[in-house]
């Protein structure tokens, strides 16, 4: 799995057209997060960024519950 210096991407949620994606964290001190990443090209060359990044929860369904309700793109999309 792909890590945070603080933890480790527990589930990735892709937008439809692959150019975000929101990362499920589960920090090492035993609380969840969320980080949103773009994929941006410039000079032919794709790299992911950061774009948010969320407080702290209690449980990961919290995070992915809160991340579904304030970021735009996942609200409208299909649980998956």
């Amino acid at each position: 799995m792909f890590g945070y210096g603080d933890g480790v991407v527990i589930k990735c949620l892709k937008r439809a057209d692959g150019k975000r994606c929101v990362d499920i964290v589960a920090r090492h001190d035993g609380r969840y997060e969320f980080h949103e990443n773009a994929e941006i090209t410039d000079d032919g060359m794709t790299v992911w960024t950061p774009a948010g990044q969320s407080g702290m929860y209690e449980t990961a369904e919290a995070a992915e519950r809160d991340a579904r309700a304030s970021i735009p793109w996942l609200r409208d999309q299909i649980s998956n």
